[in-house]
């Protein structure tokens, strides 16, 4: 038997070497049947990644424009609501106007109408004393002065007013040294 074995000791080591190889090729078919399977569910993973990564994409495209179409109606109401605001303010400002337009012109009227009352009260005035400066005589005036008595007696004694004295001495360009009111 030991003549056998050494004749087919090549045989059985040949057999073994063999059976090793077959023993390492099938280990390794099922190593690589393994990372076959973990690299199927890598890839599932990253797809599905993929797929999540483009509906989260998708959505902050959405939210983006929403938020555009909100800003763009915020903006929309800020300018409303300013051009209420300013129209408002405008509409006040010119119905103060107005009323102060109206305040000018009843001064304005007020004034003309005093105006006139006060031309009308000249007027009378001027009648009377020229009524009266015409019935005065000039020199009883002038006699009176260089006798010494003021304006006022002279006013008194001829029963006329002290600006009317005064108004006859001044268009008589006479200078006198009277009491000054």
């Amino acid at each position: 038997m030991s003549l056998w074995i050494e004749q087919n000791l090549n045989l059985i080591l040949s057999g073994f070497i063999g059976l090793a190889a077959f023993l390492i090729l099938l280990f390794t078919y099922f190593k690589d049947l393994e990372s076959s399977k973990r690299l199927d569910k890598f890839e599932v993973a990253i797809d599905n990644l993929y797929d999540e990564f483009y509906k989260i994409q998708k959505i902050l495209k959405n939210l983006q424009g929403e938020q555009e179409e909100k800003t763009q109606e915020i903006i929309a109401q800020i300018e409303m609501q300013t051009k209420d605001i300013i129209t408002h303010s405008l509409s006040k400002t010119y119905e103060h106007l107005e009323s102060i337009e109206q305040r000018v012109n009843d001064e304005i009227k007020m004034a003309t109408n005093n105006l006139s009352s006060l031309d009308g009260k000249i007027r009378e005035l001027e009648f009377f004393s020229s009524n009266s400066v015409n019935n005065v005589d000039e020199k009883k005036i002038l006699s009176l002065l260089e006798s010494g008595k003021s304006v006022d007696v002279i006013a008194k004694e001829l029963g006329i007013t002290r600006g009317e004295v005064e108004l006859l001495l001044q268009l008589s360009n006479i200078a006198y040294k009277g009491e000054q009111a």
